[in-house]
């Protein structure tokens, strides 16, 4: 498989010291390499309809069919990750086409940008996401090369939570089965629940308790899973319009702050 050159703070170091950018080399020098207990080897995963997701940071791509049977893998580094994405060649060898690197902002501003090829995708309130196309990939894969910046004219950053029940403007009656995943982005989980949630009519007016969203799988891993009942058939009297809302609520870790927040509209019967 073909090697990117990943930036880390000793070629940072190395650059200064120099004073001038320093090359990219198919293959990474021994001192470079991330130590292999600061890093988790991920392995491929198959596309699915041509859109990928990544678990861990909630990025989602669409590819067209010049991807078909891509593949996704990743490396955890201590100072940032790297998603590099491959393609079956001719002589039926695996070769990296390019990688999405994901650095926490603080990281960012050391990044030697223009010297490694490093391309600003987009960001959220923790991370910087980037691509950088791979070296030495061979003819074959040219048009793929070209065809990068389109697939990332796809890249997305969800809002971090997903509710699968009930759908939108879906006709319901208290009390109300609530199901869903969140996706990490901009959306906290923090001791073992994701949020919280309440019922209101179409004017603001509470009709329900706060539920907290429970996870219902690892709450460190994405997607993470939730599922509540709430509310109560007799507050269905106090409703003063056939329209309302679930308002889902993100609380912030430290100290209980919200920080984000999203209304699926509903229909009361």
């Amino acid at each position: 498989m073909k090697k990117f050159l990943y930036l880390l703070p000793v070629l940072s170091l190395l650059a200064v010291a120099c004073n001038k950018p320093q090359p990219i080399h198919n293959s990474p020098a021994p001192s470079t390499a991330i130590p292999q207990a600061q890093q988790e080897q991920i392995q491929p995963t198959p596309p699915l309809r041509n859109n990928y997701v990544n678990e861990a940071f909630g990025f989602e791509l669409t590819f067209n069919d010049k991807w078909q049977g891509y593949q996704a893998g990743g490396v955890y580094g201590s100072v940032y990750t790297s998603v590099p994405f491959s393609v079956i060649t001719k002589d039926g060898k695996s070769t990296d086409v390019f990688a999405i690197l994901v650095y926490p902002k603080i990281e960012w501003q050391k990044v030697n940008r223009s010297a490694n090829g490093i391309i600003f995708i987009s960001q959220n309130d923790t991370n910087v996401f980037a691509y950088q196309l791979a070296t030495g990939t061979p003819s074959e894969v040219n048009s793929l090369r070209n065809d990068v910046p389109n697939i990332f004219k796809t890249f997305k950053l969800p809002r971090g939570i997903t509710v699968t029940s009930p759908k939108p403007n879906e006709v319901v009656m208290l009390p109300i089965t609530v199901k869903g995943y969140t996706s990490g982005g901009d959306w906290a989980s923090f001791e073992g629940q994701t949020g919280s949630v309440y019922v209101t009519d179409a004017n603001g007016k509470v009709i329900s308790s706060t539920y907290l969203l429970r996870a219902t799988t690892d709450p460190y891993k994405f997607p993470t899973y939730f599922e509540v009942i709430i509310g109560d058939r007799q507050r269905m009297s106090y409703l003063d319009t056939n329209d309302g809302f679930l308002v889902f609520k993100s609380s912030a870790a430290k100290d209980g702050e919200i920080v984000k927040e999203f209304e699926l509209p509903i229909k009361f019967k």
